[in-house]
């Protein structure tokens, strides 16, 4: 095993490369560059904060994590986390986070202890990326000589309106390079959760606002792909993987740095895999013709949308609308062309394709979440001989079929009615009984 450090950093919305917003790839992401291995085709496995960093943490689809927003509170007993992995291993974790309902939600990490918070900071205040900076240097000051080691280091930032956004992050990474983190004992990371629509399609914060949209429902390119950098001892300087790959690839790439055995039970539910052969041996066996599939919302929410992006094509599903797009991304566009109807044999042959992989995806998904809600239900529910079960809901239908598979699977002699309360439907006087 070896016992590296981990210094991560992630800068919130950054697109991977350079642009006119304060939403551009950091000048210090081109300088960290030159001392790391970029990968310049990671796609994101959710383009929203809370869904991507989950994903990241255990190598799982974002959409498999939750069921909607509004209730997320990642469930660290059934799900695990790389840095549950780390702490088994006598790692110590420091997650310093800046939102506090991120802090709340995002229950991947181990937050730092307050006791080493500066005075006059609060959890219900939303910290700058001084205030990471200021909460860093204060914690490595209380550490002194004892920092941990070894030790994994998250640190979350924000890009947006912070034009000494660059300069932060370089002066975190030199604060714990000073403190004993260094190139020879730890592995570096600096990306970003998701990109961001860019301004020149028409797509700016000020837009979103007026329509009433959020950022994460876009599935084009500068938003689903991110920058990312790694660096661990004795890996090749300045090297350039172009290879389409996922974040869910991030936390098998590390475990297999730090030489860290996982039981088979756990690691055979990941979806992804090491990139250790691709960088350093420029192996790209197991990620020909990849197709990554990306996610907008939890499983239960309305307003879906899935992509499924390869090397040249890219497959993109409004769930609500039932509608499909499909787009060339061989060469990145900022205004992406749908040529779904395009009568051309190869287009539609990969159109079907790759419409396969996003049904098969989606059963797996929903096979999943069946599993998950069951145990849910059996941790909650101690009383096995119920006879009826009445479940009121104005969710989806697609979360309703769950529903009613897992109730039904954990008490078969039951007589299950589901009442929807949808499209203005209301539960007095109505009664809109499922079969499925």
């Amino acid at each position: 095993m070896n016992k590296y450090n981990i210094v991560w950093g992630l800068v919130d919305s950054v697109r991977k490369y350079h642009s006119d917003d304060d939403r551009t790839r950091l000048d210090f992401m081109d300088e960290f560059s030159e001392e790391s291995i970029e990968i310049r085709n990671i796609v994101t496995s959710a383009p929203s904060t809370v869904m991507s960093i989950s994903s990241m943490m255990t190598s799982l689809p974002a959409y498999y994590l939750g069921r909607n927003y509004s209730d997320f509170r990642f469930d660290r007993d059934y799900f695990v986390t790389l840095s549950g992995i780390l702490n088994q291993n006598s790692w110590t974790t420091n997650a310093l986070i800046m939102h506090p309902e991120i802090r709340e939600k995002l229950r991947v990490f181990d937050l730092l202890s307050k006791k080493y918070w500066p005075k006059g900071f609060s959890h219900r205040n939303v910290w700058n990326n001084s205030q990471i900076n200021e909460l860093l240097k204060n914690a490595l000051h209380l550490y002194g000589d004892s920092a941990p080691k070894p030790c994994f280091w998250f640190l979350d930032f924000n890009c947006r309106e912070d034009p000494n956004t660059s300069d932060i992050v370089k002066d975190s990474f030199n604060q714990l390079r000073n403190a004993g983190y260094d190139y020879d004992n730890t592995i570096f990371i600096l990306c970003s959760d998701h990109g961001y629509p860019d301004p020149r399609s028409g797509v700016t914060p000020k837009a979103l606002a007026d329509q009433n949209l959020t950022h994460d429902m876009f599935m084009t390119d500068d938003n689903i792909t991110i920058p990312f950098f790694i660096r661990y001892p004795g890996c090749q300087e300045g090297k350039k993987i172009e290879t389409t790959v996922s974040t869910l690839d991030i936390m098998p790439t590390i475990l297999d740095i730090l030489d860290i055995d996982v039981d088979q039970k756990t690691s055979e539910i990941w979806h992804g895999k090491s990139l250790i052969n691709l960088i350093e041996k420029d192996d790209n066996k197991g990620f020909e013709g990849v197709k990554v599939r990306t996610d907008a919302r939890f499983f239960g929410q309305e307003g879906r949308v899935t992509a499924i992006r390869g090397d040249k094509y890219k497959y993109v599903y409004y769930h609500d609308q039932l509608m499909e797009e499909f787009f060339d991304v061989s060469e990145f566009n900022v205004i992406e062309k749908d040529i779904s109807s395009i009568d051309d044999s190869e287009i539609q042959s990969n159109l079907d394709e790759f419409r396969e992989v996003f049904k098969l995806t989606e059963r797996q998904g929903k096979e999943f979440q069946t599993k998950y809600a069951l145990h849910k239900i059996e941790k909650q529910i101690k009383n096995k001989n119920l006879r009826k079960i009445l479940v009121i809901s104005d969710e989806e239908n697609s979360f309703l079929e769950l529903i009613s598979s897992s109730f039904n699977t954990a008490f078969p002699e039951a007589n299950l009615d589901l009442v929807s309360t949808k499209e203005g439907e209301k539960i007095k006087g109505i009664r809109k009984k499922y079969d499925f």
